[in-house]
């Protein structure tokens, strides 16, 4: 294991330990230091669901349409025997918070499956010219029994997909690592606020002029008191700290950091009202934007993996015919979308783009032509008896 192993492993313990809450130190009394309110999990959530989308999905190219067709139905196999989109999104899941994605196909008794195994236990080497460049990559972890297992991946068909991924990198960082600081403070002036509350509730009480009072505690009691003696509650002077406002400028920070809207944090901005699609890009265009840059950053290497599968079972395909099916997870304003697709069609877009950009895929789009060319056949069969026969009745 080299330095750079030691310290991504030890960044991934210190990555996990955030998205639980779990702070480094103790407190005074000796207890683990937690976040009360921690928003690194809804950060790496709503990213991660963003990710993967609604549904996630294969489509391989070939040099005909039913080649297209044998190709695409081997690829969604590979997916279906390799746990399909919920064993991506855990995988998904798990990257985001540690900062990397590994992969790489290999053999089972069932045919081809593509497996997402932990980054805690996978030691890559990278190419000393090209830190992108996957070498090796080998999979070790221990056994109850103390020992450990070992195995070694053919990095041709593995690869290697960090979060943000910089030239210069081969490892990325997880969600939380560029936002944890102002999370730690986030939930620091949260405490604080609740003792601020705590204090305007239960204030304190105070007694002048009386030696040797028990602490009564509870605020029902009633005291006599000598003459010259009083009692008062302990109140703040001056105007109460706004908490709210620096909670609100910390939040602000935290949105625009982690390129998170502040929906996800369940806050509303009550002066944002709009639903069409414009103003729905507006909300979610940061999110989008991170999510579109990931994407991108791991579609060659997913495709790699896929077509090194599909090799396993007997299809000879080169990584650029194989693509990944990304699916939006964005709202969007569906009778605006409508309104604009039907727009395209009257200046030539054709039925099938049209059908494309409202989501349907190639299979639907086959059904929906294929239903359209039976009923016109119906109907020009009709007008044909019609016109033979004449009118009924």
């Amino acid at each position: 294991m080299t330095d750079a192993d030691r310290e991504r492993l030890a960044r991934y313990a210190a990555n996990l330990r955030l998205y639980y809450g779990h702070l480094d130190g103790a407190a005074p009394d000796g207890r683990p230091l937690r976040l009360k309110h921690n928003l690194i999990r809804p950060i790496v959530d709503v990213a991660a669901d963003w990710t993967v989308g609604p549904e996630s999905g294969w489509q391989a190219i070939g040099d005909t349409p039913e080649e297209t067709e044998r190709l695409t139905q081997a690829a969604v196999d590979v997916w279906d025997r390799s746990g399909g989109h919920a064993a991506f999104a855990r995988a998904v899941q798990t990257a985001l918070v540690y900062g990397d994605l590994a992969a790489f196909a290999r053999r089972t008794e069932r045919g081809a499956a593509i497996v997402f195994p932990d980054p805690s236990v996978c030691l890559p080497s990278f190419a000393p010219d090209d830190c992108s460049v996957l070498t090796g990559l080998r999979i070790e972890y221990g056994l109850p029994d103390g020992g450990v297992r070992s195995e070694e991946i053919d990095p041709s068909a593995a690869a290697w997909l960090p979060n943000r991924a910089i030239l210069g990198r081969s490892f990325g960082e997880g969600e939380a690592e560029c936002v944890h600081e102002l999370v730690i403070e986030y939930d620091w002036v949260r405490r604080k606020k609740t003792r601020i509350v705590d204090y305007y509730a239960k204030p304190t009480p105070v007694i002048e002029g009386v030696s040797g009072v028990a602490d009564f505690g509870d605020l029902n009691t009633v005291l006599k008191l000598p003459r010259g003696a009083r009692a008062y509650f302990l109140e703040w002077s001056g105007s109460q700290p706004d908490v709210e406002e620096h909670l609100a400028a910390i939040r602000q920070s935290i949105c625009a950091v982690s390129q998170t809207p502040p929906i996800a944090f369940a806050e509303v901005d009550r002066t944002f009202s709009g639903q069409s699609g414009v103003a729905l890009k507006v909300l979610f265009g940061p999110l989008e934007g991170k999510t579109r840059r990931r994407r991108a950053a791991w579609t060659a290497g997913l495709a790699r993996v896929m077509a090194a599968a599909l090799a396993i079972d007997g299809f000879s395909v080169d990584p650029s015919q194989v693509l990944p099916v990304w699916q939006s997870a964005a709202p969007s304003a569906e009778s605006e979308e409508l309104a604009n697709v039907e727009a395209l069609g009257r200046i030539g877009l054709s039925r099938r783009n049209r059908l494309r950009r409202l989501g349907y895929d190639e299979r639907e789009i086959e059904e929906n032509e294929a239903q359209l060319e039976e009923e016109r056949r119906q109907a020009a069969d009709l007008a044909i008896r019609t016109l033979v026969r004449g009118p009924e009745g």
